[in-house]
């Protein structure tokens, strides 16, 4: 929002397409972080579910 006050188009594109992408690769490290952990616990537990 600084650049845009500012009257940089040019660098509030830049930064917010930055912030953007980070934003992305957060999730996506959570869900992977997630799904991994939840099928090693269910894995050692030794839960199987069955697929319909």
């Amino acid at each position: 929002m600084k650049y845009l006050m500012a009257g940089c188009p040019d660098m509030f594109r830049e930064e917010s397409a930055y912030a953007l992408l980070f934003a992305a690769s957060m999730s996506a490290g959570i869900m992977v972080t997630t799904i991994v952990f939840r099928l090693c616990l269910s894995f050692f537990s030794g839960e199987r579910r069955r697929r319909i």
